[in-house]
């Protein structure tokens, strides 16, 4: 009975994962692993709860496949990793979808049909995909414990929350006021600053401009005012100017007496023939002077702390320029963060006319109740019949929009909640610097540059569905008592009862009278809170801190790992960092991966409706989990840039890493069970250069990936599995191959099949977090442990890393690579012999005698003549180094790239003298550069001329090459075992062929496994080509 299974080697691998993830359940391995370590240093990872309100794509996949991985690879390395799944419940994106399917169009039809059946059927759909979501992390192969399940609308989550809240606010960090903040019209609630930095938050929009005249007071000229947005010209409440910028006032066609800056009037009149200019000043003449709002509504409707405060008058704003418009700039206060700071700077009454809705409100009577982005056309067409248009027209523009609702946004005053950003950026920016970022240009290209720039967070929603800002306010207007709460045990007091849900349409009905005053009684604000407050305070929340595992938090704050996609810079991430920083002036991860975003293949967002991309499961049901993971692992995806991903990357990983490693193992397990092979023949010998040089590169690439994945560089990590296994099958094991077919048993054979099982069961270890499913099955059959999961990561032993060995390999590789690249160009097959190849190396070697045997056999030459002198077929090529020349000698570079190629320097011991520049050995390197002749190929260390002429015996030992290669694809075809022998009949159209096989027989008969080789005069059989000829054989 054979020792090891027999492999497959058709092996479905989709088929192969449902096997192992069966395996994996009904023996609770994940479990075994967490218990493996229990005890021991916990390693911290924050897993970003997603919605469970629409399917996973390939970029959930993604970071799920990361959120596997290095948990895997830190659990084999000792740590105690737990992993708990989580969901992200509230907010409007689960709001949307009630909304649409209960026919609910505005916040005022929500609360017709009442808000706390809203909240309710919010509640009823959260999880409608969990179930999928729930297959398709366990198909993925990612192991997390969906059964302690954390979710942001448990109570004991946004009690949390409100402890954050509380907190911060007893900190003076949390305060109520009134700005200008980007607003949704559809949603009725305002957004953060960094919510309208999202992905896609900005689209082209169509718009109208406009330019309006506005009459001075006491004077015959008008200002000429540009805007993008007619809508809030009824607003309108002073035009901005800037002192230090020359204006004219100029005199149109039709007699017209108009003001706008000097730099500006050839592009506002198109030709100077339209306007004469009468005179010219600076803005600072104009400041101070009034002038005839378009629409009267303002003076009409100020509120009455405004009434005394001025308005339409000409200020100074440096913001003001004379690239663009007209140089002078309309001002509505409550539409825009500039427009406000200018008009409270300047002391400009307040004046708003638009309601929650978007709507004009009553008092501005030729537009009420529209909708402010329907009356663009009809303002300007009103302001024309005036004679107050300039000019106007229709253009796209890059717009903000609600990345909730998609409606566009506006800049609107509103009263919120805010959290004081600004108050603790500078802390902020020293916590990001202790953050390990990868890529690297995050920390201060990307975060650093957002915190930087920082502003207040509106932390407030008008919103149903979230936390609640635990905030309480006496009903008396003339009473000013707030309470704000921490936790339900306090409010519990006040209402005489226990609290098991801290949603709004519960909290809103607890009342309790007002300590105060005695009068009133205490109500909650309607507000909820931002949703993104609730995700920075995912570490607290998903442990109840600091109502429950107050210690186990404290212990392991901040978290080690985090990863999710480059955009939660302005999300997740920045939330983590503003309220870590604000509650313990800490960052809250350690280290991070802000991966690109997966495109499809076009390089455009994966959308369902335009079919552009192939469904998750569909890949995974053809080419498996494991080279799915790997095509996503080995990208630039990893490194913060976004994928066009292709499915032709999966199918490359599963050829060059999953079918290859599995050949490997195949044949591996086949010859260890003729010979019967057992790990206890293991012999810790390696006198074969082979065995050693394999170890070797198996250390180096347990010392690379362990490197890479401590450093969170997984690109690089994935990648090395490619080279290390294309060296594995295509030099090692093919080299060695006649080693395992020996028939004798002897030590030479032993220590192969050792030094091959050692590879096999340790890189199986270190793949085991790329690849978990197939390192399993190979790993389970190679040692019969229980499962590659259980065991420790290898560890490099310095004793087998031989590196002087290793560059020798590789040289010779080289060496190689070069010769068959000239076989290539002259399409001489490897299989036909040449008689020699010259060879140059500009390096110290020392080429034995076996080196000279492994030149000679992979380039199938008869001889190797190393010369000192390449001159006859090279040339010394001198190259730049153009990137720090360039900054060092800008204007010298042309002719320092020229000198170069024509060879005008002059080479000394370890500098170059070249155009009157004497370069040190940093800016520049030497390759060599074949001449014309195509029988030269060159690197920069290396030259090899390989000599092409052809004789009789060259080409007649080409056909024996062939002969045999022909025959051992017909044994694969026939399906033999490979130590299978066989009697061969052999037909041949060419009597030169057939001469050269007899006279080679014993040499076909050797590598084929032929017992005899009979050749007849006819033969119906096996039709193949050997060189230009036709022969057939027939096997017996």
């Amino acid at each position: 009975m054979p020792y090891f299974d027999k492999v497959d080697p058709k092996q479905s691998f989709p088929k192969l994962e449902e096997n192992i993830q069966k395996f994996w359940t009904e023996n609770k391995i994940f479990q075994k692993s967490l218990d493996k370590n229990k005890g021991k240093q916990d390693y911290v990872f924050y897993d970003g709860p997603p919605f469970a309100t629409g399917l996973p794509h390939t970029g959930h996949l993604f970071t799920s496949y990361v959120k596997d991985l290095i948990p895997r690879y830190k659990t084999m390395q000792g740590f105690h990793v737990d992993r708990t799944w989580g969901w992200d419940c509230h907010g409007i994106p689960i709001e949307h979808i009630v909304e649409k399917k209960l026919e609910l169009k505005n916040h005022e039809e929500i609360h017709k049909h009442g808000v706390e059946k809203f909240c309710e059927e919010c509640r009823d759909n959260i999880f409608t995909y969990a179930d999928e979501w729930e297959v398709m992390i366990h198909r993925i192969g990612r192991w997390v414990d969906f059964d302690r399940q954390y979710k942001t609308q448990d109570t004991t989550f946004m009690e949390s929350v409100w402890w954050v809240f509380k907190t911060l606010y007893d900190k003076g960090l949390i305060y109520e006021g009134s700005k200008i903040l980007p607003y949704c019209t559809r949603c009725v609630t305002p957004l953060s600053n960094f919510e309208i930095k999202m992905d896609d938050a900005y689209r082209d929009k169509q718009d109208r401009t406009v330019i309006a005249k506005l009459k001075l007071d006491n004077s015959d000229a008008s200002l000429l005012i540009w805007t993008t947005t007619p809508w809030t010209l009824p607003a309108n409440m002073a035009v901005a100017v800037n002192p230090e910028i020359e204006y004219s006032k100029v005199e149109n066609k039709d007699g017209e007496i108009l003001i706008a800056a000097s730099n500006l009037l050839e592009k506002l009149f198109k030709d100077p023939k339209n306007y004469k200019v009468l005179e010219t000043f600076q803005g600072s003449s104009l400041v101070g002077k009034k002038y005839q709002p378009l629409f009267s509504y303002a003076k009409e409707n100020l509120e009455p702390r405004e009434e005394n405060k001025k308005m339409h008058e000409i200020i100074a704003a440096d913001f003001v320029t004379d690239s663009d418009g007209t140089g002078l700039v309309h001002l509505a206060p409550a539409f825009g963060e500039d427009d406000y700071e200018a008009c409270k700077e300047n002391d400009i009454a307040f004046y708003i006319n638009v309601d929650k809705d978007g709507k004009y409100e009553e008092h501005v009577q030729e537009y009420k109740g529209q909708h402010i982005f329907e009356t663009n056309s009809q303002i300007i067409k009103d302001l024309k019949e005036k004679n107050l248009v300039f000019s106007d027209s229709t253009y796209v523009h890059s717009y903000p929009h609600c990345w909730r609702c998609d409606n566009p946004l506006i800049y609107k005053a509103i009263g919120a909640w805010f959290l004081s950003v600004e108050q603790i950026k500078n802390q902020m920016m020293a916590n990001n610097q202790q953050i390990n970022w990868e890529p690297e240009y995050i920390k201060d290209n990307v975060m650093g540059k957002w915190l930087e720039n920082a502003h207040d967070w509106c932390i407030s929603r008008s919103r149903y569905w979230g936390s609640v800002l635990p905030v309480w306010k006496c009903d008396q207007e003339d009473c000013k008592n707030i309470e704000v709460f921490g936790n339900k045990k306090d409010l519990e007091k006040l209402i005489g009862h226990e609290i098991t849900d801290l949603h709004k349409h519960i909290v809103d009905k607890y009342t309790y009278k007002c300590k105060c005053c005695s009068k009133g009684t205490m109500k909650r604000i309607p507000e909820v809170l931002d949703c993104w407050f609730e995700s920075g305070s995912m570490p607290y929340g998903q442990l109840h801190y600091p109502f429950e595992n107050k210690e186990l938090f404290e212990k392991n704050f901040p978290a080690d790992f985090i990863v999710e996609y480059i955009g939660q810079t302005r999300g997740w991430f920045y939330t983590l960092i503003v309220l870590s920083t604000a509650l313990f002036n800490k960052p809250p991860f350690k280290n991070v991966i802000a991966h690109g975003v997966i495109q499809a293949s076009d390089g455009r967002k994966m959308s369902k409706r335009l079919k552009n991309y192939t469904d998750p499961m569909d890949l995974l049901n053809k080419y498996g989990s494991d080279s799915l993971r790997l095509a996503l692992m080995n990208s630039a995806c990893t490194k913060g840039q976004d994928l066009a991903f292709k499915d032709s990357s999966v199918e490359n990983q599963l050829k060059k890493v999953i079918l290859a490693l599995w050949n490997s193992y195949s044949f591996f397990v086949t010859y260890a069970n003729i010979d019967g092979f057992t790990p206890q023949n293991l012999t810790s010998n390696q006198s074969n250069e082979l065995d050693q040089w394999i170890l070797s590169k198996l250390q180096e690439l347990i010392l690379e990936v362990q490197e890479n994945c401590d450093t969170y560089n997984l690109e690089p990590a994935a990648q090395s599995f490619i080279d290390f296994i294309d060296n594995l099958n295509n030099w090692y094991i093919r080299r060695s191959r006649r080693r395992f077919w020996k028939s004798e048993n002897d030590s030479d054979k032993f220590e192969a099949m050792s030094t091959l099982y050692k590879v096999l069961t340790t890189l199986c270890k270190v793949m085991a977090p790329f690849a978990p499913f197939t390192t399993e099955a190979i790993y389970k059959n190679l040692t019969k442990e229980e499962s590659v999961h259980l065991a420790d990561y290898p560890k490099a032993d310095n004793n087998l890393l031989n590196k002087e060995l290793n560059a020798k390999t590789q040289l010779i590789q080289d060496v190689i690579s070069l010769g068959l690249s000239i076989r290539s160009r002259h399409k001489i097959k490897v299989r036909q012999p040449l008689n020699k190849i010259n060879l140059v190396i500009n390096l110290e070697h020392n080429f034995d005698s076996n080196d000279i045997q492994t030149l000679k056999e992979e380039l199938n030459v008869k001889d190797i003549v190393f010369k000192t002198d390449y001159s006859e077929f090279a040339e010394l090529k001198l190259d730049l180094n153009n990137r720090k020349l360039g900054k060092e000698y800008p204007s010298q570079m042309k002719d320092l790239i020229k000198a170069s190629k024509t060879g005008d320097y002059k080479l000394n011991a370890d500098s170059v003298e070249i155009c009157g520049l004497t370069l040190k050995q940093d800016d520049y390197s030497f390759s060599y550069q074949g001449l014309d002749k195509d029988d030269v190929e060159a690197n920069s260390q290396i030259v090899v001329q390989l000599d092409t002429e052809l004789n009789q015996e060259l080409i007649n030992e080409g056909y024996v090459r062939d002969t045999i290669r022909v025959i051992q694809d017909y044994r694969k075809f026939k399906d033999l075992i490979v130590d299978q022998r066989i009697d061969l009949e052999i037909h041949c159209s060419s009597k030169e062929v057939q001469s050269a096989l007899q006279e080679h027989l014993q040499t076909i008969q050797n590598e084929t496994l032929s017992q005899s080789i009979t050749f007849v005069d006819s033969l119906d059989g096996h039709v193949v080509e050997v060189g230009e000829f036709i022969i057939t054989l027939n096997l017996k």
